[in-house]
């Protein structure tokens, strides 16, 4: 089952970039995929930087 953002704009894409070569813009189609690939895994990992971050452990309260 689909799930996310992520993967609604990665079906939109494909959606796009098929359109456009069956237009015959293969050229534009292919940049667009290429940038794709580079965003989608430059998110991914930014992803997984913000869930590292988000589940570190609190530091322990001071006793004052």
């Amino acid at each position: 089952q689909p799930r996310g953002l992520t993967t609604a704009a990665g079906m939109w894409l494909a959606g796009a970039v098929g359109m456009a070569a069956a237009l015959g813009y293969y050229l534009i189609g292919g940049f667009v995929c290429a940038v794709a690939m580079v965003v989608l895994t430059v998110l991914k990992r930014l992803d997984v930087v913000i869930d590292r971050r988000a589940n570190r452990p609190l530091p322990p309260a001071s006793g004052d």
